[in-house]
């Protein structure tokens, strides 16, 4: 596009010329390729309904301040065919799997149900939802120390893979207390010294099968904490990039210890990504049958959540009573906080591991972003059962299973 061939020109000159003419020329091919490229995407972001999109991966190194490292037809490695005809006046869906611990321990099958529904909704039936990420709430498995648990959950979870393994849809997973090698502790349940005496215990299960070096090829994956048990993840909702953190249990408690903590670590991936709206996903938060924040998520909330303006959404599981006959009230509650800038926080918990059959039922929460609306859908479907839950918030309040609440997406990208 001509308004683009100023920047272009600046872009150009500002090149380290090599030394050498073909070094020369081949950075100035790779410079003409970029702003190519540049100009696509400019033209996409204003097309009614492009096929595809691209983008590029820029480095700088010794020999050229500007190197064109790779040029995908994929964006964040996902196919973006079905994606680009997307604005952010559509509806999107974020998919979330909560605790799955009894399902590699019990019953593999309905685990690797509910990862194939996703593949399927987007592979197979076009994608109807526009499902852009799933997030895992932690406690994968009910055993940290057993590698058998561990080999079914990973098979489950690799259903979301491509055999030419690029991705169906970006995730994240972050591991919960049961992942942790050992439960035992000589300490008063849920305190700070029992929390400690559970992480320092081992991490290593959940590290060879969903830690950082088991995501190198995803090019939406962000990075990781030094231990590599908390991580964050990019998305795409149309046009949007949206940052997803998804954090160990009880980050408030930096065990093993590490010289930038949990929550530290938290921050700095916040202010390097300050323009970009967040997602907080974290095993831990909300407690009780009322929903207030544990001490864990009291931490969380005064640290990150409060400070930051642009985390608009915080997921959770974690809490539920042990007792199956509870019926909806039983591991799940909605709220909404306020923080420092006085705005809205959707805080969200979904835990199904009461619900039967098989510890679990199979059930996952899908939110359903409206943002022409400025709402988002919350509905609980299991496709084990191929069930929908029907608990309004005028019949059950904050326990509702299909709940709908206020968020305006402007306002989070203002």
């Amino acid at each position: 596009r001509s308004q683009r061939s100023d920047t272009g020109i600046i872009l150009l000159t500002k090149l380290h010329v090599a030394s050498e003419k073909a070094a020369f020329v081949m950075q100035l091919r790779r410079s003409f390729v970029w702003l190519c490229q540049l100009a696509i995407l400019h033209y996409f972001a204003d097309a009614e309904s492009p096929d595809e999109t691209c983008q590029m991966k820029l480095n700088d190194d010794s020999s050229a301040s500007l190197e064109l490292l790779q040029i995908e037809k994929t964006l964040h490695g996902i196919d973006m065919r079905q994606a680009t005809h997307r604005r952010l006046t559509d509806s999107f869906c974020i998919v979330v799997v909560p605790d799955t611990q009894h399902y590699p321990e019990r019953y593999p099958p309905m685990y690797t149900n509910e990862t194939q529904w996703i593949a399927d909704e987007i592979e197979v039936r076009g994608n109807p939802l526009n499902i852009v990420f799933v997030s895992h709430m932690g406690d994968v498995v009910q055993d940290g120390n057993n590698r058998s648990m561990w080999a079914s959950a990973r098979g489950s979870m690799s259903v979301l893979h491509r055999n030419d393994g690029s991705y169906i849809v970006p995730y994240g997973v972050m591991p919960g207390n049961h992942d942790y090698r050992n439960l035992s502790s000589s300490f008063p349940a849920e305190s700070p010294e029992e929390t400690n005496q559970i992480k320092q215990s081992g991490i290593t299960n959940y590290l060879l099968n969903f830690g950082p070096s088991t995501f190198t090829d995803a090019a939406w994956y962000g990075g990781a904490d030094s231990l590599g048990t908390s991580s964050f993840q990019y998305f795409f909702a149309g046009p949007i990039k949206f940052l997803h953190l998804s954090l160990e249990w009880a980050p408030n408690i930096n065990a093993p210890h590490r010289d930038i903590s949990p929550l530290e670590w938290s921050e700095a991936v916040l202010h390097e990504n300050s323009g970009l709206p967040v997602i907080l996903s974290t095993h831990e938060y909300l407690s009780g049958e009322d929903g207030s924040r544990s001490a864990v998520g009291e931490a969380i909330f005064n640290r990150l959540v409060r400070r930051h303006d642009k985390i608009f959404l915080v997921l959770c599981g974690h809490w539920h009573s042990g007792r199956a006959g509870r019926g909806s009230k039983n591991g799940v509650w909605h709220q909404t906080s306020t923080n420092d800038f006085g705005r809205p926080v959707l805080e969200v918990m979904q835990t199904f591991q009461d619900y039967m059959p098989v510890g679990g039922g199979g059930w996952l929460r899908i939110f359903n972003f409206k943002p022409a609306a400025g709402t988002v859908h919350v509905r609980t479907y299991s496709p084990w059962l191929d069930a929908w839950r029907t608990e309004t918030v005028e019949e059950h309040g904050g326990w509702a299973n299909d709940f709908t609440l206020d968020l305006n997406i402007s306002r989070i990208l203002a």
